[in-house]
Order: C-alpha cells, then sequence, then structure tokens
C-alpha cells in the first residue's frame, strides 16, 4: 500500500532545524550559553540510553570541529548532559533558536530553501522572444511571475525538468514555428 513517507520528512525537518540553529550560534561566534540560574532557558525533550525520553534544561549549545553540541542539565535528576542534535525531538531544535538573541548582523536564520522564478504565459514567451530571460532572473525585469521555493536542489531540479519537457508543447501551441524554443531550454 502506498504511503507518505513521514520518516523522510521527519527528517528533512531534523536537518533544517540542526542548520538554522548552527546558523545561530556561529552567529554569536560559535557558542552561546546560558547563565547559571538564569530562569529563561530552553527545555527540550531528547531520546537518551535510558529506556524513556528526559526533560533537559539546555545550558549551552556550541560549534567544535564543524559540528554542533549541546549540553544541558537533566530536569529531573540534574545530572549534566552532552548530546548531539540528532538525539533531539523533531521542533525541540528549533525551540532553541528561539530563545538565541538577535546579533546586530544576523536577526533571522530561516531556511531560505532553493527558491526559483517561473514566468507563465504571455510573460515567458516575451522574456524569451526579447532574450531576456537571464535579466529577468538576475534584475526582476518586470514580467509577471511566481516564486516557488523548493527544500532541496534536487526537488528543484525536478520541478524545473518538467517544465522544460513541455518546451515542445509551448513552442507548437504558442509560438509560430520560426520562433520555436531551442531544445536546450
Amino acid at each position: 500500500m502506498k504511503y507518505t513517507d513521514f520518516y523522510a520528512q521527519i527528517e528533512e525537518i531534523k536537518r533544517k532545524e540542526c542548520n538554522e540553529l548552527y546558523k545561530a550560534v556561529e552567529a554569536h561566534g560559535g557558542s552561546y550559553e546560558w547563565e547559571d540560574g538564569e530562569e529563561d532557558y530552553p527545555i527540550i525533550a531528547i531520546y537518551s540510553t535510558i529506556p524513556e525520553p528526559i526533560d533537559v534544561n539546555v545550558e549551552k549549545v556550541y560549534i567544535e570541529n564543524g559540528a554542533l553540541n549541546i549540553v544541558g542539565e537533566d530536569k529531573e535528576r540534574g545530572d549534566k548532559i552532552q548530546f548531539q542534535p540528532d538525539e533531539v525531538f523533531v521542533g525541540h531544535l528549533s525551540y532553541i533558536i528561539g530563545y538565541i538573541p538577535e546579533t546586530e548582523q544576523i536577526d533571522d536564520v530561516s531556511s531560505e530553501g532553493f527558491k526559483t522564478r517561473v514566468l507563465f504565459g504571455d510573460d515567458a514567451i516575451n522574456a524569451f522572444l526579447n532574450n531576456e530571460l537571464e535579466e529577468f532572473v538576475n534584475e526582476d525585469k518586470g514580467y509577471g511571475y511566481s516564486e516557488r521555493t523548493f527544500s532541496t536542489q534536487a526537488e528543484k531540479d525536478a520541478y524545473l525538468l518538467a517544465i522544460y519537457d513541455h518546451s515542445d508543447w509551448i513552442g507548437s501551441h504558442v509560438l509560430d514555428d520560426k520562433d520555436k524554443l531551442p531544445d536546450n531550454v
């Protein structure tokens, strides 16, 4: 039976959360620490080696040798714990980010994804015929377009490939034979 690959979606969310947390920590020089006794700090859930998940008071996040590390205290027992982002429940890494203040240089670590602009109808044909496709992409020439964002470069490529596969249809239904789109579009 077919079903949605939720595991892949969860892994994608965790990857994005980790990337954004990494950027937030990097913005603070590679380390961010909450003061002892500070009451406003993140509490997250992690999977652990014991049979049940545990809640952790996050005390510090830092980057070492290119890897993101998290240190906290077991909320129930008070033991210090160091763990990796892949041990954190989905959605909890982004919760940590909410407790890290902006810097003068960086106030947003949101995943922008992989964006592309897509022209449709007469605007697409006019941009092509006027040799303005590259200017449109680089300078926003004023054509009507839809902006699409994809999680991965592979998703973006697959979407654009589907549009390019229709170039013969566009050429034969909208353009005169002398104005057909080239095969490499």
